[in-house]
């Protein structure tokens, strides 16, 4: 599976799913086998921009300065007069280039074996055997986290903001899939009863700053700002519709570890759940979706009560989660998260630990230009989910807190289905000036009406949570300077192995789990031979 993005071939997918998605819009029918594998190779607008370049007549051609491009000019005219021939329902000419306007901005979509690697990992958990598991996207593009976590949970439900997406997004989804087109923020605010066990996307990252009605009276001060960047956002808001002892886990931008001016996210984030993992993927595993930014894959399981910065161990490792700084000895001053600095280079096992690119980085520009870290690749996906998967899947067996899940789990007696049309039913009965502040998107999607859950009377639980730290934390103040690294603490007794080639070499992965009686603290690894 080595990549190579085609954008005439993408754009000619896409132009066809559109078409498609449209007929069975008007038409109101279900899709034909071929009919839903051509929906299926739908990928989005990312890199694509030159459809946004004028071609309302053959005389626009002059206009695109890029030779190189001009090739795709009759098949950008194609896509125009499709959506200008629509006549959908409520759905404009203008609303639909406005959706691909936003889609060629955020439109990344997530290769197949990333996202089954995250899903065989939650998987290994068995998560179904203690209820039903009902599982959000709230970025869902076209489904394909859906569709990777369809064995395991009982009710999916996806949100997606751009209508053409979502528009395929409907006829491609399982029949038990809850499909709402409208963005993130419009899920309102959820009953304990109605809040997922698993939040999971590839998240969008952009500049732009989402406004949530639902933060105005928090008691969190950063929370209230309501001034939160959309990659920032999605983490925050996922773990208000997260219930606790949930799993958080998204693909997302490296800006929200490596962004100094994200430290008041990071600390929010630490407070509120505990640290499980943290990947760092390598430039260019989107590079079939015409991007080659850097990413990272964090996965939180969301805290039954927030917590003082002050219970995190300063030398372990959700304490290098928080900050972001240039490395010691760095000529070039660039910031990056601590939980991917001090790697041992001597040290096989410690130098892959949190990074799935190899080699390890090399000094290149972020997608502004500036100054940053690539993490480099090879190109092959397939072998670098089998990475992800082996290192999530142990980052799981560690740090993932059963006994907290298993007790906030229950079995969902009302759908998120219901809880909409519970919603719909209540505001028919409720007069103009008792109602909720309108949702962006109402007439997509309605709200369910239910209060804000009130923490002022639950008392604060003290539970013990496995976590990256060792030992009992220390009572001072989370150090900003680069604490040495300490190795996660294992158990003897059973062996795991696996084998991933690299560059031709083979890279043995073995750990030794001791689990004598009243020897927990010895720590004995057989790891990263290479041959």
């Amino acid at each position: 599976y080595i990549m190579a993005y085609n954008k005439y071939e993408a754009l000619n997918n896409n132009i066809e799913a559109i078409r498609i998605a449209i007929e069975l819009e008007k038409t109101h029918q279900k899709p034909t086998v071929d009919q839903l594998e051509k929906l299926k190779k739908y990928s989005g607008f990312g890199g694509l921009n030159f459809i946004l370049f004028p071609a309302d007549k053959p005389q626009d051609i002059v206009k695109w300065t890029n030779e190189s491009e001009k090739v795709f000019f009759p098949k950008v005219q194609e896509l125009h007069q499709i959506l200008k021939e629509a006549q959908l329902p409520n759905t404009s000419y203008d609303e639909l280039f406005s959706s691909l306007r936003s889609s060629t901005l955020t439109a990344f979509y997530t290769p197949k074996p990333v996202v089954e690697a995250i899903a065989d990992s939650i998987a290994s958990l068995g998560l179904n055997r203690e209820g039903n598991i009902r599982m959000l996207d709230p970025s869902s593009g076209s489904g394909v986290f859906a569709d990777a976590f369809n064995n395991i949970t009982d009710e999916k439900i996806c949100f997606e903001s751009d209508k053409l997406t979502g528009l395929i997004l409907k006829h491609i989804s399982q029949p038990d899939t809850i499909v709402r087109v409208a963005p993130f923020e419009s899920i309102g605010q959820l009953a304990d009863e109605h809040k997922m066990d698993i939040v999971t996307s590839n998240i969008p990252f952009d500049s732009q700053t989402i406004y949530d009605p639902t933060f105005i009276n928090d008691p969190n001060e950063f929370k209230r700002s309501n001034n939160h960047k959309i990659h920032n956002y999605f983490f925050i808001k996922a773990l208000d519709v997260c219930r606790p002892g949930g799993l958080v886990a998204f693909i997302t931008s490296r800006g929200v570890l490596d962004s100094p001016s994200n430290q008041k996210t990071r600390e929010y984030l630490m407070e509120n759940s505990n640290l499980v993992s943290a990947l760092r993927l390598p430039n260019g595993l989107f590079r079939e979706a015409g991007t080659d930014v850097g990413t990272d894959l964090i996965v939180l399981q969301k805290r039954e009560s927030p917590r003082s910065l002050l219970e995190i161990d300063p030398t372990g490792e959700e304490s290098f989660f928080l900050f972001s700084t240039p490395e010691e000895g760095d000529l070039n001053k660039i910031p990056h998260n601590q939980l991917f600095q001090t790697i041992e280079l001597n040290d096989p096992y410690e130098g892959l630990k949190r990074l799935t690119g190899y080699p390890r980085k090399t000094l290149g520009t972020d997608p502004y230009g500036k100054p940053a870290y690539i993490y480099n690749f090879d190109g092959d996906v397939e072998r670098q989910g089998k990475i992800i998967q082996l290192k999530l899947q142990e980052d799981l067996l560690w740090r993932f807190d059963k006994s907290l899940y298993k007790k906030h789990s229950m079995d969902k007696a009302i759908s998120f289905r219901q809880t909409q049309s519970l919603g719909n039913e209540q505001e028919k009965s409720q007069t103009q000036s008792q109602s909720a502040s309108p949702s962006p998107l109402k007439e997509e999607i309605e709200q369910p009406n239910v209060p804000a859950k009130d923490n002022s009377e639950a008392p604060e639980e003290k539970q013990s949570q496995p976590s990256f730290r060792q030992g009992t934390p220390s009572p001072t103040t989370t150090s900003t300077q680069n604490p040495s690294r300490r190795k996660s603490r294992k158990k003897k007794g059973s062996t795991n192995s696996n084998i991933i080639e690299y560059n031709g070499k083979q890279i043995i992965f073995k750990t030794l789990f001791d689990t004598t009686e009243g020897d927990e603290n010895t720590n004995k690894e057989i790891v990263a031979s290479q041959e």
